[in-house]
Parts: structure tokens; sequence; C-alpha cells
């Protein structure tokens, strides 16, 4: 089973690093690079190009909804659509898991295909915390 991994990013070239070498065990990685002023002004391409095996999407998506939610929603509509795999993971760059195969795994436990939310205390999983 192919697990995909999507990212909307915008100026997340200090912590992509630290998400990409922890992910490096899935299958895809699909980082979706834009904001409503277009893509990041930082170095985050710049990191991206470090990393073969990253798929990058780069575009300007319109604000929608309340600070937090601007672009996302563009964002992830085009991640997904450029998926390939059987699961897609959805993460922010705000989150970094540090076992992205755990992650992966109770994804494909999951007797419907779906996490809603999951994080983990100490390696072990506790899904719908409550956030």
């Amino acid at each position: 089973m192919k697990i995909s991994m999507i990212m909307p990013v915008y100026n997340e070239a200090k912590i992509l690093p630290t998400h990409l070498w922890l992910a490096d065990t899935l299958d895809e990685i699909t980082l979706v690079d834009g904001s409503p002023f277009g893509p990041s002004t930082d170095e985050t391409a710049e990191v991206m190009s470090k990393f073969p095996n990253v798929k990058r999407i780069e575009g300007t998506y319109e604000q929608q909804g309340h600070k937090g939610a601007w672009y996302k929603r563009g964002q992830i509509r085009a991640g997904v659509e450029a998926a390939s795999g059987d699961m897609i993971i959805i993460t922010s760059a705000d989150t970094v898991y540090s076992d992205y195969g755990m992650l992966a795994e109770a994804l494909q436990s999951s007797p419907d295909g779906k996490v809603w939310s999951l994080c983990f205390v100490e390696s072990a999983p506790i899904e719908n915390a409550g956030i």
C-alpha cells in the first residue's frame, strides 16, 4: 500500500529539514508551496531541492476564511490532486512527528482507512486526543 504525505508550506525553510528527514520512510512526499502572495520568499525552495524524493507544487492560493486557514484549502486540494498513494497523510509544517512510520502504521490499521486526529506520547498512539 502506497502512502502519500501532503504538507502545505509557506516560508518554512527552518523546520523543513526536520520534517523531510523524519518522513523519508513514506512512499511519496508532496509539499505545496504558496500563499495568496505567491510561493515562499525564504529558502524553502532551496531546502526542498536537497531532498530528491520530494515533489514540489508551487502556486498562489486565494485567501479563504480566517488567518490560519487563509490558503491551505487550495494547497491541500492541489496536493490531493497530485498524490498517487492509496492513502494520504495531510499534515502541517507546524506539526513534526517523531516517527512518520508509526503514523503510517496507525493509518493502515484503521478499519475505515481514516485517522482524524492522532498524537503520540512516548511512542504510544492516542487517537482523538480532544484537540
